[in-house]
């Protein structure tokens, strides 16, 4: 299981991680190419917001994200994952290529039509908390199941996104469930988890990787 970790200009580097995401949402121009250039042979997960209904601040246009991860990949030779939210139809999918493309699934419509567009995707990304606010907390986990189900069986990875190790945003020790968790994710094929207030915010983004890592 690898670790796609959250940052911004302002934190500090986090060596080792598999990809570092940037949230579209909230990301200036200016701010991806620091962190282009501080993560120069790191992949880049990108968080398009393409439905987002929330407060979006960015002045990157998605034709722009498209555009300078193609030359981050041509230049440097890393293909980046272009993550869109809330993919309910293979009409809310954009061409990335060469990059990854990841489908996020935050909503009932995501998880009901996700067969009919995962041959369209490389991986998908399921959003914790996104999904239950639809679905509700004690229905999440058969959701998740479905999803997790329909990826594998298309041979699409992973990734489980919100809420992966919350206590590490204020504290060195995680609890256990969020261990077992871990496991749990780990055990069944899970191929990334993606830490966000945990690197991006957190007093302890190093643990919060290590964690990860000795769990694997």
């Amino acid at each position: 299981m690898k670790v796609i970790a959250s940052t911004r200009p302002n934190r500090p580097v986090l060596h080792g991680v598999d990809a570092v995401r940037l949230n579209g949402a909230f990301i200036m121009e200016k701010e991806y190419h620091v962190i282009s250039e501080l993560y120069n042979q790191t992949p880049i997960f990108f968080d398009v917001p393409t439905k987002r209904e929330k407060v979006v601040v960015s002045d990157i246009t998605q034709d722009t994200i498209v555009n300078v991860l193609w030359a981050r990949h041509n230049d440097m030779g890393i293909r980046n994952i272009i993550a869109i939210s809330k993919v309910e139809s293979v009409d809310d999918l954009i061409n990335v290529k060469p990059n990854i493309l990841c489908a996020k699934i935050e909503s009932i419509k995501g998880v009901n039509n996700l067969d009919k567009f995962i041959d369209k995707v490389d991986m998908i990304c399921i959003d914790r908390v996104d999904l239950i606010s639809e679905v509700g907390l004690f229905k999440y986990v058969e959701f998740e199941k479905l999803a997790i189900n329909i990826a594998k069986q298309a041979g699409k990875e992973i990734i489980i996104a919100s809420n992966i190790l919350p206590t590490l945003i204020k504290s060195q020790s995680p609890t256990i469930p969020e261990i077992a968790q871990l496991h749990h994710y780990n055990d069944i094929g899970v191929d990334y988890v993606i830490l966000a207030e945990e690197t991006a915010v957190g007093f302890y983004p190093y643990q919060a990787i290590d964690i990860i890592r000795r769990i694997v």
